[in-house]
């Protein structure tokens, strides 16, 4: 089997920006424009921004034919996608035109980049943001196999994506459930139509409580320690562990007041992700939290964590959060220690909010045997990859 250098095979070359100051550039411009954020899945059909033919010829944006693969450069690197359509992108992203149809396959090289996503992180650099540049690029290594062997690879992997979205649309379904079996339990709890009783959180808990990033910042982080949980780990039902960050003995000693304990609540007290909260999972124990992130500690003879956090999720209240994160008109949203203390929620009785975390329990229970499926399904691609490229070299 044949190893090509990509720029060998491809002709690179990166988008630009046409001014953003010169209105004819942009206004009513029908040329698709990419950004990073419309990369969202293998295929690209549209795009958020359109460029006009004067601000296509005044800039050093180029005009990328259908079936031309993009790929990310510049602080997300490595994302990569096919155009479905003519587009411009960005400088963000380099368009990669495969030069001999006959040679190799788009969907192949599309999966071949995917797969070296890691190593591509790993050759990036740059001070504040990561970026790769196109003579690295052009240098990237990609073994080809004959036609035949890539067309058996890419309709092995995309039966595997399509397993994939599959698996997401039903973890989406048991998010729906349990969201519903929150309301037909409790009602609405900005309403009250059941007309529980009102309590203030800070009579129904324990500790309410944020931290603090230790001196140095992010520098100051280590490869392995005690974890410290930022708000990028918060995300709205779900604990994130991708980037978690981890500090040392001395470090976490100063930010003794906020030591994770099982069952606490995580909840995001500022910028664009406040109000995001989630459930602490016992694998990051000992740990600590930025400040950032608030947590909080339920009484378990009055609130239920799981409980708490569904209703901290609870659409309805969920904008109450929001609304309160913007209260004085301040230009960044954030949410206070003293206003979680005053917040009312809803108490309805132990037994029942017992009751629907064992329901929530038993769902989540299936969740990650979905999501264990999902990564199986996810090695077992990749593995085929190798396999397939292997037997293509005999």
């Amino acid at each position: 089997m044949q190893v090509e250098k990509l720029g060998d095979i491809c002709e690179i070359a990166s988008g630009g920006t046409p001014k953003r100051s010169e209105d004819s550039y942009w206004k009513n411009g029908k040329i698709p424009w990419l950004k990073i954020s419309d990369i969202k899945s293998k295929y690209i059909d549209k795009s958020e921004e359109h460029i006009t033919q004067k601000g296509l010829d005044n800039s050093s944006a180029k005009l990328f034919k259908k079936g031309t693969i993009i790929y990310t450069i510049f602080a997300t690197v490595g994302e990569v996608a096919i155009l479905n359509i003519d587009a411009t992108t960005n400088q963000a992203i380099a368009g990669l035109t495969i030069k001999d149809s006959a040679q190799i396959n788009p969907s192949y090289l599309f999966y071949f980049l995917k797969s070296i996503k890691k190593q591509m992180h790993l050759l990036s650099r740059g001070v504040a943001q990561n970026n790769i540049n196109l003579s690295v690029l052009r240098q990237i290594k990609v073994p080809i196999p004959d036609l035949n062997v890539q067309e058996r690879i890419v309709n092995a992997l995309d039966q595997m994506q399509n397993n994939i979205k599959l698996r997401q649309m039903e973890l989406s379904k048991l998010d729906i459930l349990i969201k519903a079996r929150f309301v037909e339990m409790f009602g609405d709890p900005l309403r009250n139509d059941r007309t529980w009783p009102i309590s203030k959180l800070k009579l129904l808990t324990t500790k309410i409580g944020s931290g603090a990033t230790p001196k140095g910042g992010k520098q100051s982080y280590k490869k392995e320690g005690i974890t410290l949980v930022r708000s990028m780990n918060v995300h709205d039902g779900e604990f994130v562990y991708k980037d978690l960050a981890y500090i040392d003995t001395a470090q976490a000693h100063d930010l003794d007041n906020v030591e994770l304990q099982p069952k606490d609540v995580f909840i995001n007290i500022t910028g664009a992700s406040v109000a995001r909260s989630c459930v602490i999972p016992d694998n990051i124990l000992p740990g600590r939290v930025n400040q950032h992130v608030a947590i909080i500690r339920c009484k378990e003879n009055l609130l239920n964590y799981i409980f708490l956090n569904r209703l901290f999720l609870n659409s309805s209240f969920k904008q109450k959060l929001l609304a309160m994160g913007q209260a004085g008109g301040a230009t960044r949203q954030a949410l206070t220690q003293e206003q979680l203390k005053k917040l009312n929620l809803i108490l309805p009785p132990i037994e029942l909010q017992n009751e629907f975390a064992s329901f929530v329990q038993q769902v989540d229970k299936s969740k990650v045997v979905n999501a264990s499926i999902m990564k199986y399904i996810i090695s077992i691609r990749f593995y085929l990859y190798f396999k397939e490229n292997k037997e293509g070299a005999r």
